[in-house]
């Protein structure tokens, strides 16, 4: 499963030109609901930050056709180039491009399940969900963003179809800055081991 994720990022990095420097970044925006899906526009400034931060290597990654569908609008925003694998890859694909990743940052999501049983270091994004529920990410190095001071959190166990408040401010106030954080964060833990 390694090879393929190998392959597909053989490829992007000879196109883009990347350095050794540039640090692999596998974004997972998608989720099974859409309250746990983080706003299109932060996802898209957060990957230029992140990018503007030596994340220069970004891999897309998704199951069906709605994560496809949001990837690629995107991808459409960005400046820079991205290597879009949703809805092209096979589940061993994503796995393998989780596991040569930098950094993965995810959605509570099953990528997100998968990088913690990697071992990659992740930044998932909580909305309607958090963490007491024990669907975070376990026993690997992680952050979690999330809007900890509302108090309509958490309105349910998976995530509902569509905010009880109709404010979505769980996912809306999760500034892509307070992302980038804790991926500073993460990195400066894995420098001092």
């Amino acid at each position: 499963w390694r090879s393929q994720a190998e392959e597909l990022l053989d490829e992007y990095r000879a196109e883009q030109e990347f350095t050794d420097d540039d640090k692999l970044l596998v974004a997972s925006p998608g989720a099974s609901r859409p309250t746990k899906i983080w706003l299109l526009e932060h996802w898209v400034q957060f990957l230029e930050i992140a990018f503007a931060n030596g994340y220069r290597q970004q891999v897309l990654i998704g199951a069906g056709r709605s994560d496809k569908k949001l990837c690629a609008k995107i991808v459409a925003e960005l400046r820079h180039t991205v290597l879009m694998t949703a809805g092209k890859t096979s589940l061993e694909t994503s796995i393998g491009l989780i596991s040569l990743a930098d950094l993965v940052v995810s959605s509570d999501s099953g990528p997100m399940h998968i990088a913690a049983g990697v071992g990659t270091p992740l930044v998932a994004i909580f909305g309607p969900t958090v963490e007491a529920f024990g669907f975070s990410p376990f026993r690997c190095r992680s952050e979690i963003a999330q809007n900890e001071g509302l108090q309509c959190r958490p309105c349910h166990p998976h995530g509902p179809r569509k905010c009880p408040r109709g404010h979505f401010k769980c996912m809306t106030e999760v500034a892509p800055e307070q992302v980038m954080v804790k991926a500073a964060l993460l990195e400066s833990e894995i420098s001092a081991v």
